[in-house]
């Protein structure tokens, strides 16, 4: 009897002995959960790793380039050389008030004399003045630093010459300083292309084409610069051939 009971008790005290370890165990537990720092966000370093552009926009295309360079070689230097470089005015022999306006360095370095003279109708003399678009065209060129731009590449509108839209302008540029009313007598060997009239007269007995593509026995024109360009010819060619349009 008293071993059964021995036996018992035995249980009894293991249960309640494991029952103690487990309690303990538990609240240890729960003390060292308090302890524990709260999870965060893991940061992972991409900073090394290959980027995946599939979705991402194509980058902007550059801006267009606008050509609007003036150029010295074809717009700046024939109208200083048919109004200004003249003989008896500002070419080499003359040098009128110091200025031999008949190259680049020369020009670029007077730019502010030829714009102040130009703009209030003191120059050129004798000849007519510059007209607006010329003198907006010069400082155009002075704005844009007054370079040494050599244009080659022309787009060579000939779809509408007539003497206004076209050729009006070429004669003003390159002819007017030797064939205006005024100076023809002097420095233009009489012949008169100021005006319509006068340069259709001009065009229909021959001259005109035969002295701008240096044909025959023609005169070179114009003077004191090369040739037209072929784009120039080609318009003088046109308008000649169509009657000579207004």
């Amino acid at each position: 009897m008293f071993e059964i009971i021995f036996v018992a008790m035995k249980k009894s005290i293991s249960v309640v002995l494991l029952l103690a370890i487990f309690v303990f165990f538990l609240e240890q537990c729960k003390h060292g959960a308090s302890e524990i720092v709260p999870n965060h966000p893991v940061i992972t370093d991409t900073t090394n790793k290959a980027k995946d552009t599939t979705h991402l926009p194509p980058p902007p295309a550059p801006p267009p380039t606008t050509g609007d360079s003036t150029c010295f070689n074809t717009q700046i230097l024939p109208l200083v050389l048919n109004t200004c470089g003249m003989a008896g005015c500002h070419n080499a022999s003359s040098a009128k008030k110091g200025y031999v306006l008949t190259n680049y360095s020369n020009i670029s370095a007077a730019v502010a004399v030829i714009n102040s003279v130009t703009t209030r109708g003191s120059m050129p003399k004798s000849i007519p003045h510059w007209t607006a678009a010329q003198i907006a065209l010069f400082q155009k060129w002075w704005a844009e630093g007054a370079k040494d731009v050599e244009c080659t590449t022309i787009i060579c509108d000939t779809s509408n010459v007539t003497y206004t839209s076209q050729i009006q302008q070429l004669i003003q540029n390159y002819c007017i300083g030797c064939h205006s009313t005024a100076a023809a007598n002097t420095s233009g060997g009489g012949i008169i292309l100021d005006n319509y009239a006068a340069l259709k007269t001009n065009a229909q007995t021959g001259h005109l084409l035969c002295s701008i593509q240096w044909a025959g026995t023609c005169s070179h024109m114009p003077k004191g610069t090369g040739q037209f360009g072929i784009c120039e010819q080609r318009k003088f060619a046109i308008w000649v051939n169509n009657n000579c349009p207004q």
